[in-house]
């Protein structure tokens, strides 16, 4: 989990994780890169059990409101990876379609730095906890009344993706979404169709795809 992200505004309502990359070490300190460009260095603290390395995306607890733009005070929890979440999969072969909502059967990885793919089930498992950027397109190999592209959070509806109605053979529809997650999350793309006669996906690596990176 890349906690190499805090919000720039003051925090006053409680104690709030965030995430970061270590960009430098001093004796008994660390330095801690967040989102928009800005270094934490004053009262950056970690935990004795974390040996801070440079490079680490690490889980970050801000315990007080900043005094300027990234500091404040700041207790690091631990290390959540040196790589940040990123995945890139897609389906690679033909799939029956319902009318209504099917799972993609995404089966085909093409980068998955964390490991967080599962190929039974088709859907990226979240190890850090994080906000996430989810983006997929679905495309139908047939004909279809229409046809729509949605991003599922644990088996939930997240964000729709553009309805193209009253489609012929290769058409398609795109979807974007930012996620919150937990650790132990699911992430799974979805297409619709209205009808019947869509009975199999465009399956190459461009056209049937699920990609998922963590933002902050």
């Amino acid at each position: 989990m890349s906690l190499a992200k805090a919000l720039s505004a003051p925090s006053t309502a409680g104690l709030r994780l965030h995430t970061g990359k270590v960009a430098s070490i001093q004796t008994g300190s660390i330095s801690v890169e967040f989102s928009g460009n800005t270094t934490a260095t004053p009262n950056v603290r970690y935990l004795s059990t974390y040996a801070p390395q440079v490079g680490d995306y690490v889980m970050a607890l801000h315990t007080g409101p900043p005094r300027s733009q990234g500091g404040g005070d700041w207790l690091v929890l631990g290390t959540v990876g040196a790589t940040r979440p990123i995945f890139s999969g897609y389906a690679s072969a033909s799939q029956s379609l319902a009318v209504g909502q099917n799972l993609i059967a995404i089966d085909t990885v093409v980068v998955d730095t964390t490991s967080g793919f599962y190929g039974a089930t088709h859907q990226y498992g979240i190890s850090a906890a994080g906000v996430y950027r989810a983006s997929g397109q679905f495309k139908i190999g047939a004909t279809a009344s229409s046809v729509e592209v949605s991003i599922y959070h644990n088996g939930i509806l997240v964000k729709r993706g553009n309805q193209e109605n009253s489609q012929a053979e290769y058409s398609g529809s795109v979807v974007s979404a930012l996620v919150v997650c937990a650790v132990g999350d699911a992430i799974q793309l979805y297409g619709y169709v209205g009808t019947a006669t869509a009975t199999q996906i465009d399956y190459l690596g461009e056209d049937c795809y699920l990609d998922v990176e963590m933002v902050s």
